[in-house]
């Protein structure tokens, strides 16, 4: 592992198990620099877990320590970033973000408090590379040089740098909604469902995360009432406009089981959200079909046309005309008792956004031909 925090490029770095580090496979140039440094800069201890480096203070090519970075993380367990708590002073550190650009997003290991990753989600600590500092200046220089000739501006730069402690932050909140207390849950999962609903990256991060749809879809059945609503706001989120998240909730096991399940069984804001996740997981062929042949799911939103919250009875509306794209869901919803005139109800007398969704709803189950139509 690469510690970010001091990094030491040392002649023979030591990996976990005693062993020395193979650089010759990083080829000629990496190892005379390694070399070099090491004559001007003195060994770290190493602990078992980690194989500290450290920038040579007097030869100093970001060139060469950006491909130092780039190997040893690659080759061995990654490179970890140790932040400093509760202000993360790291991020105003010109070399300490260079480091960590340097990382592979996935091969990075950032040590961070839960309150840290929370106020990381939220957009906190943003990364300013160009108005980052260093202890010498002309390190400084050399360091904003490489960024602007490797991503082209600060911005891109800094949008990468962000995404990788983003994607750390991500993991940390993942492991709280498995491991956290029931307060700690919900708030992770309320975390994850205001980043993904952020931006598409955001959404791509979290549905990637190992453990994170699993995670959320646990909670739908054993988690609290306000861990419940904001899991199936965060399955919402992470389903629109992302078709792979889409295909992903859908085949996680329990998913679809546990949003229907909150249609009758949840608090109101867990109805309506679950009415809306299961909508924006139905615009997907496969997921309808899965939706439309679980037990319980098209009863449930059609009691939530007449009995919910008009919030919900829009999303139990738009759950239905998505499903009643597929010609057998067309059939089912037909025939279930009331569906048709509650919908006509809303229509009639529903709120707008009610009224739309039902209106479209009507439409689909009519050019089914549907029986009760």
């Amino acid at each position: 592992m690469v510690c970010c925090r001091s990094m030491a490029l040392q002649k023979r770095p030591w990996c976990g198990n005693g062993h020395p580090i193979r650089v010759s496979r990083a080829g000629a140039a990496i190892r005379g620099y390694i070399e070099s440094c090491t004559r001007r800069c003195p060994l770290m201890a190493c602990t078992v877990a980690d194989t500290t480096l450290r920038q040579c203070q007097d030869d100093f090519e970001p060139e060469r320590v950006a491909g130092v970075i780039k190997y040893l993380s690659n080759a061995h367990d990654g490179t970890r970033a140790v932040l400093d708590e509760p202000s993360p002073t790291y991020l105003n550190r010109s070399f300490c973000i260079f480091e960590v650009a340097c990382t592979v997003s996935s091969k990075l290991h950032v040590d961070m408090s839960d309150d840290t990753s929370f106020k990381f989600v939220e957009g906190a600590f943003p990364v300013d590379a160009k108005a980052a500092t260093s202890t010498k200046e002309k390190h400084k220089t050399l360091v904003d040089g490489y960024i602007l000739g490797q991503w082209g501006s600060f911005i891109e730069f800094n949008d990468s740098v962000s995404l990788s402690f983003m994607s750390a932050a991500v993991g940390r909140l993942v492991g709280l909604l498995a491991g956290g207390a029931p307060g700690a849950q919900e708030q992770a999962a309320r975390a994850l469902a205001n980043l993904a609903v952020k931006d598409a990256e955001s959404r791509h991060a979290i549905g990637r995360a190992p453990g994170a749809v699993e995670g959320l879809v646990a909670l739908l059945a054993g988690g609290a009432p306000g861990a419940q609503e904001q899991a199936a706001l965060a399955l919402r989120n992470l389903a629109w406009e992302d078709a792979e998240n889409r295909r992903a909730i859908g085949r996680a096991p329990g998913a679809v089981e546990g949003l229907v399940g909150l249609l009758a069984g949840g608090a109101p804001g867990a109805q309506e959200w679950a009415a809306r996740a299961l909508a924006n997981l139905a615009r997907d062929a496969e997921n309808q079909r899965a939706i439309g042949r679980a037990p319980g799911a098209v009863e449930g939103l059609v009691a939530l046309l007449a009995g919910g919250a008009p919030g919900a009875q829009e999303q139990a509306a738009g759950a239905l005309g998505n499903l009643a794209v597929d010609s057998e869901n067309q059939r089912a919803i037909g025939r279930a008792p009331g569906a048709v005139e509650r919908l006509q109800g809303l229509v009639a007398g529903g709120a707008p956004g009610a009224q739309e969704e039902a209106a479209r709803a009507l439409g689909n189950l009519g050019s089914g031909r549907c029986p009760l139509l």
